[in-house]
């Protein structure tokens, strides 16, 4: 039971691309927010610190199961979302785009992943592999894949 209910978890790389792909949203009234921000701890403080000058800011609490750093030390995960529209922050995230485009930041994560992979994958043993060691590669190479799709389908948009 334990084996099947673990099976069904989400793997922490699945969080972070889901996570990844949670761009804008509209509230209930029909206004626009887009994410400037997700983490914790005195970053996440700083970060609400400078938002709040940058025009109307919302949180959101995220659960932070599967984010081992952040459960260890009973930490909360958040959110914060920019209300876009308002004069003042609307030139800010435009420039946040020119900078760096979704599609430049996507082919960044996916090499980051394949390093990730090939440096697992030079460290496996030449006997007595641990499934383990087999079960990480497989989820570095489904990473690889969502994000190679991920972007595939941002240049069908663009």
């Amino acid at each position: 039971m334990k084996n099947a209910q673990k099976s069904r978890e989400k793997t922490i790389q699945e969080r972070m691309a889901e996570e990844d792909r949670i761009r804008e949203k509209i509230d209930n009234k029909g206004n626009r927010w887009t994410k400037v921000y997700f983490g914790g701890g005195d970053h996440f403080k700083n970060w609400l610190a400078q938002s709040k000058e940058l025009g109307e800011v919302m949180v959101e609490k995220v659960d932070s199961k599967g984010y081992k750093c952040f459960e260890e030390a009973g930490e909360r995960l958040y959110r914060i979302w920019l209300k876009i529209g308002t004069s003042k922050n609307q030139l800010l995230l435009e420039e946040r785009r020119l900078i760096m485009p979704d599609e430049e930041a996507i082919r960044k994560q996916i090499k980051e992943l394949e390093a990730e992979k090939k440096e697992r994958e030079g460290s496996l043993p030449a006997h007595s592999v641990r499934p383990q060691q087999i079960l990480e590669i497989e989820e570095l190479e489904s990473a690889i894949a969502e994000k190679k799709k991920e972007l595939e389908q941002l240049k069908m948009e663009g």
